[in-house]
């Protein structure tokens, strides 16, 4: 399971996954 924390409240946001890497928010 990845979880993901939003960096932003704009959507499509940055977000980093558990294991540190930026990913694209879905």
């Amino acid at each position: 399971i990845l979880f993901f924390a939003s960096t932003a409240g704009a959507a499509p946001a940055p977000a980093i996954d558990m294991n540190g890497n930026q990913v694209e928010a879905g």
